[in-house]
C-alpha cells in the first residue's frame, strides 16, 4: 500500500480491496519469485570526547592555578551482522553518563560487594551469558576500565551465541610506579553457546578466561580425612579432621579442626541428629589478625516427615 498525502490522503493498493470485506489484511496480495535480495545492515558509530582540567588555590598569588587540559576520546561501533546477530566494538569507552551505584556498607572485606550492570556495551545480549548455577559464572562489573572491548551476541537459527573480549586497564592503575602490576592489563574472554532442543529444553556450554599475574605465594590449602560408620537400626557416626592453610593480610594461618556427628532414624517420619566441631579459628581483623579457638555444634531435634532437614 502506498499513501500519498499530497492527494488528500490517497491510498493506493496493489491487490484489489473491497469495502464489503471487513478484514483489510485478509485481502493482501502475495508476491512470489522475489529472492536473493540484499538486505540493509544497521551500523551505528557513537564517538565520545571529554576533557578535564584540575586546579588548586595558590595562597601566595591569591588565585587559582590550573593545570593542563587532559582530553580523552573514544568510539563505540555497533553493526548488525544479521537481523538477530549484533557485533559491538568499543575503544576507550566513556561511562560517565551511567547512573551512579547506590551506596553500600562494606562490613566484610573478604567478599566483594555486588553492583548491577548498567553500562550499554555489557548490557547488549547480557541474557545470553546468564546461566543458572550455584555461583555467578559471569559478572561483567569485574571489568572496570576497558580500553578495548569486542562482543558478538545474538541468535543464528536455533543456536544462541555470545563471545566477549575486553582488555581492562584497572588492575594496573596505580599511583606508585613501583607497585606490583603497575601498567599491566587484564584480558578477559567469555564464550557462550546454547542450542534449543525443544520448547523448554536446550543444551549449551560456557568458557571463561582472565589473564592474570601471581607472585607465586600460596593463598589457600586444605587437607582432610574422615571415616563414617553405618550400624543397624539406621544408626550412623562420622569423624572428620581437617588442616587448612589460609593467607590473610600477608600472613599464613594454619587451622586444625575436628568434626564429630551422629544420626539415628527411629522411623520414616522422625530423625535425630547431633554433632560438634572444635579447633582453630581465624579472627579476621585487618590490623591484628590472630588465631583463636572455635567451637560449633549441631543440635538434636525431631523432624516429622522431613528426614533430610534434621540439622539445626
Amino acid at each position: 500500500m502506498r499513501e500519498i498525502k499530497s492527494k488528500d490522503q490517497e491510498n493506493d493498493v496493489w491487490a484489489p480491496m473491497s469495502r464489503d470485506e471487513p478484514s483489510f489484511l485478509a485481502q493482501m496480495g502475495v508476491m512470489e519469485g522475489m529472492t536473493e535480495h540484499s538486505t540493509s545492515r544497521n551500523l551505528e558509530l557513537l564517538p565520545t570526547f571529554t576533557a578535564i582540567k584540575f586546579g588548586a588555590p595558590d595562597e601566595t598569588a591569591g588565585r587559582c592555578e590550573t593545570g593542563d587540559t587532559e582530553p580523552d576520546a573514544g568510539l563505540n561501533v555497533k553493526y548488525g551482522v544479521t537481523s538477530n546477530l549484533i557485533a559491538d566494538v568499543t575503544v576507550n569507552p566513556d561511562f560517565s553518563q551511567i547512573e551512579s551505584d547506590r551506596p553500600q556498607i562494606e562490613v566484610n572485606r573478604r567478599f566483594p560487594l555486588f553492583f548491577p550492570e548498567r553500562r550499554p556495551f555489557f548490557l547488549e545480549g547480557a541474557e545470553i551469558f546468564s546461566v543458572r548455577g550455584p555461583v555467578a559464572f559471569v559478572h561483567t562489573r569485574t571489568i572496570v576500565d576497558p580500553r578495548l572491548g569486542a562482543k558478538l551476541s545474538g541468535k543464528a537459527g536455533s543456536t544462541a551465541l555470545g563471545v566477549l573480549f575486553a582488555d581492562d586497564e584497572a588492575p594496573g592503575n596505580f599511583d606508585d610506579p613501583t607497585g606490583v602490576g603497575f601498567g599491566q592489563t587484564a584480558k578477559t574472554f567469555i564464550g557462550r553457546v546454547k542450542h534449543d532442543l525443544y520448547t523448554e529444553s536446550h543444551i549449551g556450554g560456557m568458557f571463561t578466561n582472565r589473564l592474570f599475574d601471581f607472585d607465586g605465594v600460596l593463598q589457600d590449602e586444605n587437607t582432610s580425612a574422615g571415616v563414617e560408620f553405618e550400624f543397624a537400626n539406621s544408626l550412623s557416626l562420622g569423624v572428620h579432621a581437617s588442616r587448612d592453610l589460609e593467607r590473610f593480610e600477608g600472613l599464613d594461618f594454619i587451622q586444625n579442626r575436628v568434626n564429630v556427628e551422629g544420626r539415628v532414624n527411629t522411623n520414616r517420619a522422625v530423625q535425630l541428629g547431633a554433632g560438634f566441631n572444635v579447633g582453630d579459628q581465624l579472627f579476621f581483623d585487618v590490623e591484628n589478625p590472630f588465631l583463636g579457638r572455635g567451637l560449633g555444634g549441631i543440635s538434636a531435634r525431631p523432624c516429622a516427615l522431613c528426614p533430610d532437614s534434621s540439622r539445626a
